[in-house]
């Protein structure tokens, strides 16, 4: 949806105008969009609506416009009016309105201008006045709000005009601005500032005489017009023309400037926060402006900095640099190779161009003394390469790309690249394939970024896919890529591919740690600690942190929370995921596999039931064997010191562990492990975990034929349908746990599914059934009191 006013007013909804036909609700309409978000009192928009002399009616008539254009909205999604005591307010996003978007390009220029990014002042300013279709408010139907604003706006617009102009001049592009000024200045002939601009292009073109002249004229047409002199800036500019000043003369361009980078990405978007950072440069009393981004394979650390090198065209006129030092491909570039390829680009002779690393790098920073030169180094495996390429003095800049962070970099500004947000997801995706074919499958659209895992590469390999397929739609690609076991296959398009592109991480690993990064896949966990590590490899704590930071290092695994009660946790991206779990199901025997994984969930188990006893809760407890009936013993687990945020760190974990076991067959881990968060999650109210992780519990013990984990599963339901008040679910649960119960010999776990029974009976008004439930229930504590 968008609404325009910079021009003929129109509201567009999907490629679709809406009409507003009649010149009085369009006035309405209009006012309360340039005073969108704030209540409009009554007599305010009366007076915009008809100046100041309102009819009589006002009020009512008013009530009327706005009923038609609230009918006329009504099909609109995010647009509306609301009637307020004192007045009336329309909602809507401020983004949705040409005249904001214009208002907020414009602040961002200034911002730029700031930052003394000329070329960014200049693209956004042509950006805001793009925006512009002709006369604002022309049709609206309201003199008196033409008269209001139509004005304000025009002069905002010629503000924004001469403010782009003044940017260009700095650029150098007097030539293509004078035709432009000479129509600027006939439309605008009292806008002194155009004149003083057409001036200043006439002289840099060499047409020194014509700058006078334009001078005569803009002199006699004020003071035939207005009565006025020219004022100081004319007149300062005058002089200067006469005494042809060199401050007149466009700023010198540098001998030789190479520009060695690869192509500008195309659709780049998101990644606002980290480009700000990389286009702010240092203090001006600084250093080098060095900045090191770090990032999983595919997250887009290249393109982000070759974009950010492009925009940066005029901050470095001596030149813009690429070398691509080759960490990923396990053939990293020597400093020395990297120096003599960035010194002959610089123009220095070959033969000049002599020594190993240290004096090829005083060469370097000789040539770049007092020269405005970046270097943009990519793919970058350690500090030790990158340092004799970094310059020495102000005035330069070096970004750098590495799957590692660089932190040995004391003077670098780290950045960490992560994934794009979903939206700019879709954005990139849209970007490709065309915007109509996203808004036709919205739904599709944001469920195949997630699939991959909104990773740019991956991505963009999707979005090739789709470019090539137009007949296709969304969901296609999408129900391909739901399979996760071929989800990497489906990920590859030319020579882009995900799989490649994590093997090259992986195989920088030292052989010993890529075993335990296969097993780390076989977990589908959402997120991994040092311990259950530690439990997957069966070795000591210490060894599995060692592991983890390797991991850590080579970006196969994320830093998540480092808050939680048990240790840091940390993260592994779906893709990369899946990358290992293919690697373990190739290379590990199924029972190795299965031991591996049974390990972590029983070391969960072990924690989770110690948690559980030091949780006030114990009335939600069956009774029950406490000891796994097969395979070896659990691992001891030490109840954490405190209970209920250990189990708030790791629910997400707990409660997929729950699945994991009951889809590995391991029934009994499954319904323990559910079992053991029944506590919690009723103390937390957490009643959509509590009901998935029972009823897969559930399912996996019924086809296990495991009676004791029926019945706890049963009476685990049942207590959370009394909770919801689905009381028929909850007698029939309580119901088959008491019977699996007494099936089972269990008379005291009998009696306190009898007591939940009586509570939902007692509840019901069915007073004999819960008297029945209580006695027996009474009966059954006393005989086995201890």
């Amino acid at each position: 949806m968008e609404i325009r006013i910079l021009g003929p007013f129109e509201l567009i909804d999907d490629e679709r105008r809406v009409p507003i036909d009649a010149p009085k609700q369009r006035a309405v309409l209009t006012a309360l969009v340039l005073r969108a978000n704030r209540v409009v009192p009554t007599d305010e928009l009366a007076a915009l609506v008809w100046g100041d002399d309102p009819p009589a009616s006002a009020r009512l008539t008013l009530q009327g416009y706005v009923l038609r254009v609230r009918r006329a909205l009504a099909s609109v999604p995010g647009l509306s009016i609301r009637t307020e005591p004192t007045g009336y307010l329309l909602r809507v996003d401020p983004d949705r309105i040409d005249a904001h978007r214009f208002t907020r390009l414009i602040d961002d220029a200034a911002r730029a201008a700031a930052g003394g990014d000329t070329a960014a002042e200049a693209e956004l300013l042509r950006e805001a006045l793009a925006l512009w279709r002709g006369e604002p408010l022309a049709d609206v139907g309201s003199d008196a709000l033409r008269r209001e604003e139509a004005g304000r706006l025009a002069e905002m617009r010629a503000s924004a005009i001469e403010r782009r102009v003044d940017a260009d001049l700095r650029l150098g592009r007097h030539l293509a601005l004078i035709g432009e000024l000479t129509a600027l200045v006939a439309a605008h002939p009292f806008r002194e500032g155009f004149r003083a601009q057409l001036m200043l292009a006439l002289y840099r073109a060499g047409r020194r005489a014509d700058a006078l002249e334009a001078y005569r004229d803009a002199r006699a047409v004020l003071t035939r017009e207005l009565g006025i002199e020219p004022g100081p800036r004319l007149r300062r500019l005058e002089q200067a023309v006469l005494t042809a000043d060199p401050a007149l003369d466009p700023a010198p361009r540098a001998e030789h400037s190479p520009c060695a980078l690869p192509p500008d990405v195309p659709h780049f978007v998101g990644r606002r926060a980290e480009l700000a950072r990389l286009l702010a440069g240092p203090p001006a009393d600084a250093g080098p402006a060095v900045c090191a981004v770090a990032g999983m394979a595919g997250v887009g650390k290249t393109s982000l900095v070759v974009h950010a090198a492009h925009r940066l065209a005029e901050r470095y006129p001596g030149g813009r640099i690429h070398v691509d030092l080759g960490g990923t491909t396990g053939h990293p570039m020597d400093p020395a190779v990297a120096l003599d390829r960035i010194l002959r680009l610089l123009g220095v002779w070959g033969g000049r161009i002599r020594g190993g690393v240290d004096d090829r790098a005083a060469l370097l920073r000789d040539r770049l003394a007092g020269r405005r030169v970046l270097l943009v180094l990519d793919n970058a495996v350690d500090e030790a390469q990158v340092r004799p390429l970094i310059p020495g003095t102000p005035g330069c800049g070096a970004f750098i790309t590495s799957r590692a962070r660089l932190i040995g970099l004391e003077y670098a500004d780290l950045i960490d690249l992560d994934v794009l947000a979903p939206d700019d997801a879709v954005d990139l995706l849209a970007g490709v394939i065309g915007r109509q074919r996203i808004l036709a499958e919205q739904d599709r659209a944001r469920t195949l970024v997630a699939q991959c895992g909104h990773l740019p590469l991956a991505v963009r390999i999707a979005a090739a896919r789709l470019a090539g397929r137009p007949e296709w739609i969304l969901g296609r690609l999408a129900g391909q890529l739901a399979d996760e076991h071929r989800r990497l296959d489906r990920l590859a398009a030319g020579d882009l591919e995900v799989r490649s592109s994590i093997a090259l991480s992986q195989d920088a690993l030292p052989p010993a740690h890529r075993r335990p990064f296969h097993l780390i896949g076989l977990l589908d966990l959402p997120e991994v600690t040092p311990w259950m590590v530690a439990a997957l490899l069966d070795r000591p704590v210490a060894g599995a942190e060692d592991v983890i930071d390797a991991l850590v290092d080579a970006r196969l695994l994320e830093p998540g929370r480092t808050d939680a009660p048990d240790g840091p946790h940390y993260r592994c991206h779906d893709l990369v995921r899946l990358f290992a779990r293919e690697q373990a199901l190739e290379s590990e025997p199924p029972e190795v596999r299965d031991a591996a994984v049974i390990r972590v969930l029983r070391a969960l188990l072990a924690l989770a039931e110690a948690a559980d006893e030091a949780l006030p809760s114990r009335r939600l407890r069956l009774p029950g064997p406490r000891v796994l009936s097969a395979g070896p013993a659990a691992p001891a687990g030490a109840a954490p010191a405190e209970p209920l945020a250990w189990f708030e760190a790791n629910r997400q974990t707990l409660t997929t562990a729950v699945h994991r076991a009951a889809s590995a067959g391991a029934a009994e881990l499954s319904w323990r492990l559910a079992a053991s968060l029944l506590s919690f999650l009723d103390l937390r109210g957490y009643w959509d975990d509590w009901l998935g992780t029972h009823e897969a519990a559930l399912a996996a013990a019924g086809a296990r034929d495991d009676r004791w984990g029926e019945t706890a599963m049963r009476y685990g339901l049942g207590l959370l349908a009394t909770a919801q008040d689905r009381y028929k679910d909850a007698a029939a649960h309580l119901a088959a746990a008491v019977a699996g119960s007494r099936r089972l010999g269990a008379p005291v776990r009998a009696g306190r599914a009898l007591g939940a029974l009586g509570d939902v009976h007692h509840i019901c008004d069915r007073l004999d059934d819960a008297f029945a439930c209580f006695r027996e229930a009474l009966e059954i504590a006393d005989r086995h009191a201890t």
